[in-house]
């Protein structure tokens, strides 16, 4: 306001007199100082002082981010109000505008709203703040991504991967549940293959928890950034770390969550490779911690601390519009092969085979199974290996029966005990002494649930090699009779025939046409294969005579399978090819098959011969299953042949009508990744609901490879006996004992993996399978 002079009175001045001439003049300039000192009058007499106006106060405004006044300020009088209109722009939400005396005011979304301030006694501000809405990212398209979590991939020795004082790590991830510490991607040492921890130069990670993200680095301090929140289950997240001259920043979906400064020299550990998945050694050989569930797409490192706002923007950019400092480019979008491309060109990741890679509309339209686990007591279960499924107590749900192997193998042999786990309703608990009580087995490898006995109830047959080493004794097999009192008993000794073989497979069948089912054991040993004959009632004798084919060859069966191929109602016999690596040359078996003549009683017959196995010579045939796998009425086989346990294969031959079989393998359409050594089992189960059998297959990892987490696990048979590898549908270790069922009796197949130890997991069907998304 602007400062009014005040004038004083007459005694104040000091009275010129001034010459005759000059009166005139000084009279009109004193005229006018008094006119402008407010002289010369005074009220309603015509004298006194003019009183002073209102006094004014400033109403200033502060607006926050995404909010504007308008006015900018007021001027009031005192006492007075002030009104404005508060604007919410796009991007912002939940306005609150408060100040100066008025009435909080709101607004949830972008718009304006009007304030009024109080009665205003002294300057004041009016303040509007707002929420910034999170920034919305999304990927750039592409039709397939890496599964790095169960294949994890590896970048060459590019000094240009190193962190360094202005670094960028980024990418988009996709985690399908909680992985405690999951390698995203970095450079970091695992100690005894991560066994006893990893030194840690610079990584995205997951925290403990399994779905905050971290990113860990190095000087001779570790230091570690946590973000606040978990990351979402089911979606695709974007992941940056950022190192800028001292500061570290972690940012998701394109904004800081958590920032810190560390001081000295990041450390680099450059003789091991740049991991995504899992760390690697320096050998090339990756941490075993690594688990599936964690996807990813369009990472990369850059040599340049990056803004958020510049990740941001490129985000969603397959080729970065500002590609300064952009030192390698993975956008993890092979279907095949053994190689991801740095589209920079300087550091192509290795591994990334085709069990790595998930269809995006698969990924997105999931998932298809939940995963639950069984926990079971410590000390309970704590060598699983597989088992099978079987309605025990006759309530109609599948229990399970898991079996448990000793390793390392020992001599004399090392027992593990059976252990039964009831189902209610979908639900696994532990009950072994009410299921099956105190019963051991040394290495069941195969089994057969059927009614062996005729009473209508379940039995299960177990065929044990016993123990794995030197010598090679064998063992008995082993017969569970399902009793009215709703649990198995072992009545071996009084049903089967007494002797050790190291039996390898089995496969049952009426041979006979007398109801009764039958039993043949592939027995991989030099005792040769035998058939056992059920004589009515579950109790077997030895008539392996009924065989003409010669039992004992150089190197013995793995499986075998009972199949009618000529429709005469009879189960003719697959005796699986076979190939012993460790003896060589002159231990080559073909496969076999023999035809029943309607007695029981089998022998080759040139009318009906069978292709030649995989992999030639060496092949050797594991696991032989039976099924109509293009709906004509005829049965068709499936054969798992490996290459000295190193190189997996399948082999389809399609029955042509009469018996005749073709090789038609191409259709299974499945590649198996070097991380594969041999698959040991194959379901069948309708998983899609089509009417059609498709294949669940569990596959051991190859051990020269570093044993890979993910396997070939699902083909789809889209009619015709074509297959689709629909592996990606079940995201899980599939490298332990699988088994099939429709456990909650919803209509759909689920899944139950048997650990190793103290826990199973159980893949629940949640939703439909479209079978479509895999017929690329």
């Amino acid at each position: 306001m602007r400062k009014r002079s005040r004038m004083g009175t007459s005694q104040d001045f000091q009275v010129v007199v001034a010459p005759a001439r000059t009166l005139p003049a000084l009279v009109l300039a004193l005229s006018v100082v008094l006119a402008a000192c407010g002289g010369g009058g005074g009220g309603e007499a015509g004298g006194g002082t003019t009183p002073p106006p209102t006094p004014q106060h400033l109403v200033s405004t502060s607006p926050g981010p995404g909010t504007s006044f308008s006015p900018g300020s007021a001027n009031v009088n005192s006492g007075g109000s002030a009104t404005f209109t508060v604007t919410l722009a796009t991007g912002y939400s939940n306005l609150t505008v408060s100040g100066c005396g008025g009435t909080a005011a709101s607004r949830a979304t972008p718009g304006t709203v009007s304030y009024s301030t109080g009665g205003v006694t002294a300057n004041c501000t009016v303040t509007a703040a707002a929420t910034a809405d999170p920034v919305v990212l999304a990927p750039p398209a592409q039709a397939f991504v890496a599964h790095v979590g169960g294949a994890p991939l590896r970048a060459p020795l590019v000094a240009a991967l190193n962190p360094a004082t202005s670094y960028t790590m980024e990418g988009w991830i996709h985690l399908g549940r909680a992985l405690p510490q999951a390698w995203i991607m970095g450079r970091g040492r695992p100690i005894d293959r991560g066994a006893s921890g990893v030194e840690i130069a610079a990584a995205l990670k997951l925290g403990g928890d399994g779905r905050r993200l971290q990113f860990a680095f190095s000087t001779t301090t570790s230091f570690a950034l946590d973000a606040p929140e978990p990351i979402p289950l089911g979606r695709w997240t974007h992941v940056a770390a950022v190192l800028d001259g001292g500061q570290a920043r972690l940012l998701v979906n394109g904004a800081v969550v958590a920032t810190g400064s560390y001081t000295g020299t990041l450390r680099a550990l450059t003789d091991v490779p740049f991991g995504v998945g899992a760390p690697y050694d320096a050998a090339g050989l990756p941490a075993n911690s690594h688990e599936p569930g964690l996807h990813a797409r369009q990472l990369r490192v850059w040599s340049v601390a990056r803004s958020a706002t510049q990740i941001q923007a490129a985000a969603g950019q397959s080729l970065p519009t500002d590609r300064t400092g952009l030192v390698a480019r993975w956008p993890l979008d092979e279907r095949r092969g053994v190689a991801a491309t740095d589209a920079e060109g300087r550091a192509g990741l290795t591994r990334i085979l085709r069990v790595g890679t998930s269809r995006t509309a698969v990924l997105d339209s999931g998932p298809y199974f939940e995963l639950s686990t069984v926990d079971v007591p410590a000390g309970v279960l704590t060598d699983g290996s597989s088992g099978a499924v079987i309605d025990i107590d006759g309530d109609g749900d599948l229990d399970l029966v898991a079996f448990q192997v000793a390793f390392p193998p020992t001599f004399p042999a090392t027992e593990r005990r059976l252990l039964g786990f009831r189902n209610d309703a979908g639900r696994f608990v532990e009950a072994t002494e009410s299921l099956l009580g105190d019963i051991v087995a040394i290495n069941p490898r195969d089994a057969w649930v059927a009614d062996f006995t005729g009473d209508g109830r379940k039995d299960l047959f177990i065929a044990d090699t016993g123990t794995d080493t030197e010598p090679y004794p064998g063992t008995q097999s082993r017969l569970l009779v399902g009793t009215a009192a709703g649990r198995l008993s072992d009545q071996t000794a009084t049903r089967l025939p007494r002797i050790d073989h190291y039996s390898h497979g089995v496969s049952a069948g009426d041979i006979d046409g007398d109801s009764a089912l039958d039993l043949y054991l592939a027995n991989y040993d030099g005792s040769g294969s035998v058939l056992w004959r059920n004589q009515g009632g579950g109790s077997f004798l030895d008539e392996s005579s009924r065989v003409t084919e010669e039992r004992v060859w150089p190197s013995p069966p793995s499986d075998v399978a009972f199949c009618d191929f000529n429709g005469d109602s009879r189960p003719d016999l697959v005796i699986g090819g076979s190939y012993n690596p460790s003896v060589g040359a002159g231990t080559e078996a073909p496969t076999r098959l023999l035809m029943n003549d309607g007695t029981g009683r089998f022998a080759a017959d040139a009318r009906f011969p069978i292709p030649a196995k995989l992999h030639g010579d060496k092949g050797n045939t594991v696991a032989i299953v039976c099924l109509d796998v293009n709906g004509d009425g005829k049965l068709d086989l499936l054969q798992a042949t490996d290459a000295e346990s190193k190189v997996p294969g399948l082999q389809l031959l399609l029955n042509e009508g009469s018996g005749q079989l073709s090789d038609v393998s191409s259709r299974l359409d499945v590649v198996f990744p070097e991380t594969d050594g041999w698959v040991s089992s194959i379901d069948i189960a309708d998983l899609d609901n089509d009417g059609r059998p498709d294949l669940v297959l569990r596959t051991i990892g190859n051990a020269d490879s570093g044993k890979g987490r993910l396997s070939r696990s699902i083909l789809l048979n889209r009619g015709g006996g074509k297959f689709v590898d629909a592996s990606e549908l079940l995201d899980a270790d599939t490298s332990t004992g699988l088994v099939v069922g429709d456990f909650d009796r919803d209509g759909r197949i689920d899944l139950l993996a048997i650990d190793l130890r103290d826990r199973l997991r159980h893949y629940r069907s949640i939703k439909p399978i479209n079978a479509a998304l895999f017929d690329d």
